[in-house]
């Protein structure tokens, strides 16, 4: 004999009886609920953080990078940073020798700051800095 909830329709009193639809309302219903807890909570995450953020601009502080632009105002290129450590970065090449004993640009790892360099650490890094002349 067929249960209420056989859903295969080779018996006569097949298919999705009262219990099938009232399991699918609920599932709909929770869901409907779902969706609704978490909009209110978006929604007051949201009033939460625009009051912090008028909270920063009333103290006189950038509070977006449109703020900061016009807080900062345009950068002379004369006086950007930016330039000069970008063309430095473009031209740097690695050093002919890989296996170079040279702190920060190869493997090799970096003296304590109390103990001297080695001479061959020296000859390395004069030879690298000819190098990037």
């Amino acid at each position: 004999m067929a249960s209420g909830n056989d859903h295969s329709g080779k018996h006569e009193n097949s298919g999705c009886g009262k219990g099938c639809l009232g399991i699918l309302a609920a599932g709909l219903v929770l869901l409907l609920v779902l969706v609704l807890g978490a909009s209110l909570l978006a929604e007051r995450m949201q009033g939460e953080t625009d009051v912090r953020i008028q909270a920063i601009r009333d103290a006189g502080e950038p509070a977006s990078f449109a703020d900061i632009a016009k807080w900062i105002g345009e950068v002379e290129d004369s006086e950007n940073a930016a330039i000069p450590l970008q063309t430095a970065i473009d031209a740097h090449r690695e050093p002919s020798d890989p296996e170079s004993p040279i702190p920060f640009v190869t493997k090799v790892e970096s003296p304590k700051p109390t103990e001297p360099l080695s001479q061959e650490m020296k000859t390395a890094i004069a030879a690298y800095l000819k190098e990037e002349e």
